[in-house]
């Protein structure tokens, strides 16, 4: 009698049968050392499995951030093992080509739902895009035209820096924070001193970049900065901690 897909043996299952016998050690009497071990190993097998599974169904699904793609390795492979620690997914239980197949669809799941997330973000960025635009053009007709031209060369200026240097310049800009508290965000971690140096670096390139498109720094207008938060901050709401370093 021929197997059955989820019986067919595979080059893959070495990998899912590791996942089930961990998981099965996982249920018995272990000290704090071995499990840690043990959910350590779960961890690298989950999320490797997984990053190669995502990685396919961009082909397929759409390209993705690099970072947002280890943002979604690492929500699904922790939602993972949370649900094998509550029983809630059982991989002891099930064959290799079942964890296989229930991989894929973790990940084809995960992208979809990230893309239809995307989506909805640009919807608002362009709603709110919109929004600055009618307000601009409000204005009297000479000016909404150099506020809109200004606001544009700030983007393009701003996007052409280092995006760790983008994120001090932001913090300083849109916060008000102190060069200390920079230095501290996880996103940051360098001294006090190097942030005043990355400031003075920014802004300096955005002077030397904004002046080459014909523009000075001192003629900022009100409300130019949020179309740098449309460009930097809409996409992604929680940029500041994201922001890929």
């Amino acid at each position: 009698m021929p197997l059955s897909p989820h019986e067919s043996p595979s080059p893959e299952g070495t990998w899912a049968d590791r996942l089930s016998s961990l998981a099965r050690e996982l249920r018995g009497d272990l000290s704090a050392e071995r499990e840690k071990a043990i959910l350590s190993e779960l961890w690298l097998l989950i999320s490797t499995r997984l990053s190669r599974h995502l990685q396919a169904q961009c082909r397929r699904l759409g390209w993705v951030e690099p970072e947002d793609l280890e943002d979604l390795v690492s929500e699904k492979a922790l939602d993972l093992l949370r649900r094998i620690d509550s029983h809630d997914w059982d991989p002891v239980s099930t064959s290799p080509g079942e964890t296989i197949s229930f991989f894929v669809s973790v990940a084809r799941n995960g992208l979809i739902d990230h893309h239809r997330k995307q989506s909805r973000l640009r919807a608002r960025r362009e709603r709110t895009k919109e929004v600055i635009v009618q307000r601009i053009a409000a204005q009297a007709p000479d000016t909404a035209v150099d506020h809109k031209a200004f606001s544009s060369a700030l983007v393009d200026c701003a996007a052409k820096l280092r995006p760790r240097h983008r994120l001090v310049w932001i913090f300083r800009t849109f916060y008000d924070m102190p060069s200390r508290e920079i230095a501290h965000h996880p996103n940051v971690e360098t001294t006090p001193g190097n942030v005043d140096v990355i400031l003075g670096r920014c802004r300096s390139r955005l002077k030397t970049c904004l002046e080459a498109k014909g523009f000075h720094a001192s003629n900022l207008a009100p409300g130019c900065y949020a179309a740098v938060w449309c460009a930097f901050f809409l996409d992604h709401p929680s940029a500041e901690e994201k922001s890929d370093v």
